[in-house]
């Protein structure tokens, strides 16, 4: 067994954030609370109290450090706030660059911030967008059974694909899914 990097102890004091949700089932008649832990995936846990809740939150957590200590995997300690973005950058741009940013921003009546913001989730989502389109592709190229119309579209950017799957009648692999996404999926008929 591989040492894993704190020890029990240690990692029942550290303090991860956690969500008490209510819980209320009217078809089982049973209520109480169900806590989950974003930084510790795979935990959830009921109780009909909260205390009890808590009580089950410290169990799973204790049953989670010693799968992972069985695993040989380390645990992730916990984001501390300080550790958190505070949303400020600094940035320095070329001069051309920073005279179309400039002029991006006049041309929709928006702050120079609002139009860096802009201009950099709307690269960011055509970054995203084409490892999207990427995984599509390899989808296209694996699967050949059904006919399939997609469609992929970027509303900021004016940008879309489509293509067509086609049905081979040779090979069924029993794939059954279904696209919902409205922004990846024309209507399937």
């Amino acid at each position: 067994m591989k040492k894993i990097n704190i020890t029990l102890e240690e990692f029942l004091k550290l303090d991860y954030k956690f969500t008490v949700t209510p819980y209320k089932d009217e078809e089982f008649n049973e209520s109480g609370f169900v806590i989950t832990s974003p930084e510790l995936p795979g935990i959830k846990v009921f109780g009909e109290s909260i205390q009890e809740a808590l009580e089950e939150f410290e169990e799973a957590k204790i049953a989670f450090y010693e799968l992972k200590e069985e695993l040989g995997e380390n645990i992730v300690l916990p984001i501390k706030e300080s550790d958190r973005p505070s949303g400020r950058i600094t940035a320095r741009f070329g001069v051309d660059l920073h005279e179309k940013i400039i002029d991006y921003a006049s041309s929709n009546k928006i702050s120079v911030n609002a139009a860096i913001n802009q201009l950099v989730n709307f690269g960011l989502e055509k970054s995203q967008n084409n490892l999207v389109l990427n995984e599509i592709k390899v989808v296209k190229q694996l699967i050949k059974l059904q006919d399939i119309k997609l469609s992929y579209g970027n509303e900021y950017l004016d940008e879309s694909y489509s293509f067509e799957i086609p049905r081979s009648p040779k090979k069924d692999f029993g794939l059954d899914f279904e696209l919902t996404d409205r922004l990846f999926c024309e209507d399937l008929n």
